[in-house]
């Protein structure tokens, strides 16, 4: 019988040879800060849910964004229930719930990041779901970047028992405690250095210039800068410090290669590309050496490996923590001197990423977006996504070896990767059903990157095969042609085609009816969906009282869709809400439409709260709406806060992706200044009209 981990590490193991392990530092096994600072009332909902005396398994969720403190929030709480006498630590990835020895008070389990093992989390999910009662209580904790509502339809096996929001979602923390948790670093860093305690009087300003800098990852990295580089001591903005601090690691990586006979940037790449791939195994290892990552040709690279401090369990471990370790990625793979990455770095990528294909799509989301966060302003898209592209493109059968890359919905910053994935093999496949699953996704993913004359494109092949294969099995294809014509409605939409929008989305409309009647439960959200679009239509074409009655009708039914499936549906919700505001201020209903608008923004900031990467832009959007229902309200100054902040989500989201996001940041420009100019300030209005004015849409990838 097997235990579940919770290994601490000895804060002194943190340095070797008397140099300081920046990445094990910032890791939360180290407990390089011993405090757990701003996380009380999280740990007291975990332990309450714990000790609640239940016998009837149940499982919850602590989402939030890299940096946060996720992990070590749950590791802490299971500590403590170890001490009570309960089994606790985070499940292995070999093992099963049967297999585990319990103590006598109950069994409490971590999973991080499941959504990176999808087939292990399903069986985890089914195996708690068969047990409705356990002879003691059992708990199973996930922690993820992901929402509650993207979970929901998952752990719907469980009915009920994963409650009905996640139970913790560490996020920044207050200036007192991000002063506190500075202060306690640099004591401690110090100890161990012996090097002198920095000026900490800047720490505090340092903390209100950002809420990035708010996350317990980059205060603690602030302090450990303060010390190493005291001239610099809460000089550098948080993406910058990551930077510097991943300089320092990069530069002992380089001194053990060396050492090791792998030249001098042999592990630093192995290193990289091993965060991209969550992990190398030894056969990824032996491959990336063919292949010319290590300048050394050491004959045995395992064994010389395996020496290093970076070798566990058979395998060269992934960088932890996430932010720091996508810096690492930037300056090894990314350096000044081969800005784009080297010609051999398409090759490595194929090696290293066909081992975990089933968990890249979230894996590379994740990595994509803690890279934009380190981006200088008008950098644009990473040069790894060109990489990854370029991967595929220049050998289109490497696709094969992602198609579950383009089989399912993906992060935004995943999205130009899938979409790439689709059309290669919807070009490449035989089978008429794969191929029109293939093309529609592809117009799925161009469309949410603006790029709508390719999704029109694809989706019209798409809805070519499914006409036929409905018409030879109806039974079985008629949901897969509702699913093209939405597609194909919704891009005739974005390219002003009102009128052929409106055909194909009355078509779907009429199918996904006659489909929800026969089987409500299975067709019922599809049917709210349609009918979204068709009052976005209808409303195109000055046919506002329909568009109303059919917003009103979606509303309604995500309404009920939430209450009976708790959050699944909340994304799909507030984006209604949206719609319902805009139809509503068409007919004059101003203070219907503000109460609308007011919903959809509160629903969207807890769900970007959560998980930015995937709801800042939904964000943005509804910060928008309401901005303008507040103006013709005459509510100036409540309109500007809300304009603000739309166009400072609109300008790091276009910096990021200038394709998708440009025509958002112009919309929300435009706002801002008429809301600017309607208050008298017209030196600011000029600022922002001569920025919208210079906006332009840079040329896409093709």
């Amino acid at each position: 019988m097997r235990e579940p981990s919770l290994d601490w590490f000895p804060l002194c193991d943190a340095f070797e040879d008397g140099e300081p392990n920046l990445f094990s530092l910032l890791r939360w096994d180290y407990r390089f800060v011993g405090t757990l600072y701003g996380r009380d009332n999280d740990l007291r909902k975990i332990l309450a849910w714990a000790e609640s005396g239940s016998q009837t398994p149940s499982a919850r969720l602590v989402t939030g964004e890299g940096g946060a403190g996720k992990t070590r929030l749950a590791a802490t709480a299971a500590q403590m229930l170890r001490d009570k006498g309960w089994t606790a630590g985070f499940l292995p990835r070999t093992c099963n719930l049967v297999d585990l020895a319990v103590g006598e008070k109950g069994l409490f389990l971590i999973v991080d990041y499941p959504e990176e093992q999808p087939e292990r989390t399903k069986a985890l999910l089914s195996e708690l779901a068969e047990r409705k009662i356990a002879p003691y209580p059992l708990r199973l904790m996930f922690l993820s970047r992901q929402s509650f509502a993207e979970w929901e339809r998952e752990t719907s096996i469980l009915q009920g028992r994963f409650g009905t929001h996640e139970i913790a979602a560490p996020a920044q923390l207050s200036i007192n405690d991000g002063t506190g948790l500075i202060e306690e670093a640099t004591r401690n860093f110090s100890t161990h250095t012996q090097l002198p305690t920095p000026d900490l009087r800047e720490a505090r300003r340092w903390l209100e210039s950002s809420p990035l800098h708010q996350l317990p990852l980059y205060a603690m990295a602030a302090a450990i800068h303060a010390i190493l580089s005291p001239k610099e001591a809460f000089g550098l903005a948080g993406a910058e410090l990551l930077k510097q601090l991943a300089r320092r690691e990069i530069c002992r990586v380089q001194s053990t290669s060396e050492a090791l006979n792998l030249g001098r940037e042999g592990l630093e790449r192995l290193l990289a590309l091993g965060v991209l791939a969550d992990g190398l195994s030894e056969n990824v290892i032996s491959e990336l050496a063919k292949a010319g990552v290590c300048e050394n040709s050491n004959p045995d690279i395992v064994g010389a490996l395996a020496r290093s401090p970076w070798w566990k369990k058979g395998r060269l471990v992934r960088l932890e923590p996430d932010p720091i370790a996508a810096a690492f990625v930037d300056l090894t793979l990314f350096n000044p001197n081969f800005p784009k990455g080297r010609t051999a770095l398409a090759d490595w990528l194929f090696i290293a990423l066909q081992e975990n294909v089933a968990t890249l799509g979230n894996r590379l989301g994740r990595v994509l977006y803690d890279l934009h966060t380190l981006q200088q302003s008008d950098e644009g898209t990473h040069p790894l996504e060109e990489r990854l592209i370029e991967m595929v493109r220049d050998k289109p059968e490497r696709a094969l070896s992602f198609a579950s890359i383009a089989s399912v919905e993906q992060p935004i910053w995943a999205v130009n990767f899938a979409a790439h994935i689709a059309l290669i093999l919807a070009q490449k496949t035989i089978e008429p059903e794969v191929k029109a699953g293939y093309f529609n996704n592809a117009a799925g993913y161009l469309s949410y990157l603006g790029q709508h004359e390719e999704a029109l494109a694809a989706a019209q092949e798409a809805v070519s095969f499914c006409r036929e294969l409905a018409r030879a099995r109806p039974g079985a294809f008629t949901p897969n042609l509702a699913g093209s014509l939405n597609n194909l409605a919704n891009t005739l939409s974005e390219l002003g085609r009102h009128e052929e929008a409106l055909a194909a989305a009355q078509e779907v409309a009429g199918l996904y009816r006659r489909l929800a009647q026969a089987h409500p439960e299975m067709f019922t959200p599809d049917l709210a969906g349609s009918l979204n679009n068709l009052a976005n239509t209808l409303s195109e074409l000055d046919r506002h009282e329909e568009a109303l009655a059919a917003a009103q009708e979606v509303v309604g039914f995500y309404r009920g869709l939430a209450q009976a499936r708790s959050e699944t549906f909340t994304p799909s919700l507030a984006g209604s809400l949206n719609n319902l505001t805009n139809r509503l201020f068409e007919l004059g209903k101003q203070e219907s439409a503000l109460a609308a608008a007011q919903e959809a923004v509160d629903i969207h900031r807890r769900l970007a709260q959560a998980r930015p990467e995937m709801f800042t832009p939904n964000l943005a959007m509804s910060l928008n709406n309401l901005a303008i229902m507040l103006f013709e309200l005459g509510k100036q100054e409540d309109a500007l806060a809300a304009a603000q902040e739309a166009v400072d989500i609109h300008r790091g989201l276009a910096r990021a992706r200038p394709e998708t996001f440009t025509p958002d940041l112009a919309g929300s420009l435009n706002n801002f200044a008429l809301i600017l100019s309607e208050l008298g300030q017209h030196e600011e209005a000029l600022k922002v009209t001569q920025e919208l004015a210079n906006l332009h849409m840079p040329s896409r990838i093709s």
